[in-house]
């Protein structure tokens, strides 16, 4: 990874990346919206008022996220677009990581080619790239930081070394499970200095640390508060975080599929040929480094208190960087009885990848009518235009509220809280600043807030009939999705529009 690369592999990374943006850029415009998306803009919103993640309101990951979705936005606008177009470029960056690594490593434009379409040909990712979520994130911050890590290594160029701990941290203080990457990227630091190894180290600290501020920020502000969230919450509201059924439906459903299957297939073929030259000469070359990265995050994310298929889209890239040197070898003929295999990997891979997206959007009934954005969004202007300067409207899901311009119900700011009621006692659930339903069948029996944006999210708990009977005697539709007081008058041709 030392010589410059050619200027047609350059251009030729150029433009796949620029097509993989455009694809996911068209996703980001018509995808059906993931319930999740709904609580980092609401997060992101109630940050830039000045609130406090945590402090004033129920989050449950790191503080990261919101600040960045909400930096982008004051410069972009807070809509629902705006931020997915920043989760496109992040996942446009993760495969543009893939095709520098594969360029530096093979040389070779046809590598490039195949690694781009199969980069934004898979499934996992074209189901996740433009979403708002931590996974655009979590994909960039490993792949680029492992891009990094292995340039400083080859090269030992300082500033190679300083963006590796840049993105990691990043990633880090906005997911939690990357935190024992940390360390794997130190030990590999030590092992890779030429030199003084605690200088390297003590740089990499420092600038992860300088990433951390805004963690640090919450840590120190409320010790306990920030451990709880992030924490004790995921083991509380899923107490059968140690069983082994969900890990292995969540497996299932992963080999299921045939892109994910084939990629791991093809790994396991690259390492056992890689592996004929010794297992720890292995280890010191950049797959080895490779294969420890996919196997810790495979680790983690499979032990997680509730492991989703989702969390898995950011080893894609890391497959793909896995592979380039095998798929020279065969596209350069050095393994003639692979190059058919090829082609039947590359036919198969492409077939899935409609299913393999659809498949992930169902997985979270995400393809439900009531999640395109024409008709959420429909919801939210309907409610926009009865809304008046500080109201505060009932929204089940937040992204409602955030779209609709009204403030959201203290306690209701997360969509989580429809899964935390019907699993923990009142008190839990006051501890974690997420309103109970017995408060929340108070305030619509006395018609305490205006409008009611009767959405999704609507989670059985043992209030659910008092509060389904009190918005039918309390409140009036005023169109899909829309109540307000049976107080409130309007013209009879704006329940029509």
């Amino acid at each position: 990874m030392e010589q410059k690369i050619s200027r047609p592999i350059a251009i030729t990374i150029l433009l796949n990346s620029a097509l993989a943006f455009y694809i996911f850029y068209l996703l980001a415009n018509h995808r059906n919206i993931d319930g999740d998306e709904g609580l980092y803009l609401e997060a992101a919103r109630l940050v830039s008022h000045g609130k406090k993640l945590y402090l004033d309101f129920f989050f449950q990951q790191m503080p990261l996220t919101p600040y960045l979705y909400s930096i982008w936005m004051k410069v972009f606008g807070f809509n629902l677009f705006s931020p997915r177009y920043l989760s496109v470029l992040l996942t446009s960056l993760s495969g543009a990581s893939v095709l520098i690594y594969a360029a530096y490593k093979t040389r070779n434009v046809l590598v490039v080619n195949l690694l781009a379409l199969a980069f934004f040909a898979n499934g996992l990712v074209l189901a996740w790239a433009p979403v708002i979520k931590t996974h655009p994130l979590t994909m960039f911050a490993l792949t680029g930081a492992s891009l990094f890590l292995l340039y400083w290594r080859n090269t030992k160029k300082i500033w190679s070394l300083i963006l590796a701990s840049f993105v990691l941290g990043l990633g880090i203080n906005g997911r939690l499970t990357l935190g024992p990457f940390a360390i794997v990227f130190l030990i590999f630091i030590y092992l890779n200095s030429k030199e003084d190894p605690w200088k390297n180290l003590a740089l990499f600290i420092a600038v992860m640390a300088f990433t951390s501020l805004p963690t640090f920020y919450y840590v120190f502000s409320d010790p306990a508060e920030f451990f709880r969230f992030n924490l004790k919450y995921h083991t509380e509201v899923y107490p059968g975080v140690v069983g082994m059924d969900r890990r292995a439906q969540t497996l299932g459903n992963l080999i299921g599929r045939a892109q994910f299957i084939l990629l791991l297939a093809a790994s396991q073929l690259a390492f056992i040929s890689e592996m004929k030259t010794g297992i720890l000469k292995f280890f010191k070359t950049d797959s080895g480094f490779l294969f420890i990265i996919l196997g810790v995050f495979f680790l983690i994310h499979i032990s997680s208190a509730e492991p989703y298929t989702q969390y898995f889209v950011a080893m894609v890239p890391l497959f793909l960087m896995f592979l380039a040197p095998y798929l020279e070898k065969i596209v350069t003929f050095k393994l003639r009885f692979a190059v058919p295999a090829l082609g039947a990997f590359f036919l198969i891979y492409l077939s899935d990848a409609r299913a393999s997206m659809n498949f992930e959007i169902a997985s979270m009934m995400s393809n439900r009518p009531e999640w395109s954005i024409k008709n959420v969004l429909a919801v939210a202007q309907k409610a926009k235009k009865i809304m008046l300067p500080g109201d505060t409207c009932v929204a089940w899901w937040p992204g409602y509220a955030f779209l609709a311009g009204c403030d959201t119900v203290p306690g209701m700011e997360n969509h989580m809280r429809t899964y935390a009621i019907d699993r923990m006692p009142e008190e839990t659930v006051r501890k974690y600043k997420m309103l109970p339903d017995s408060e929340l069948l108070n305030d619509i029996k006395f018609k305490k807030y205006r409008i009611v944006i009767d959405g999704v999210y609507h989670n059985f708990s043992p209030y659910y009939y008092e509060i389904r009977d009190q918005l039918d005697e309390n409140y009036t539709a005023r169109g899909e999705g829309v109540k307000t007081r049976n107080s409130d008058r309007f013209p009879a041709s704006f329940d029509k529009n």
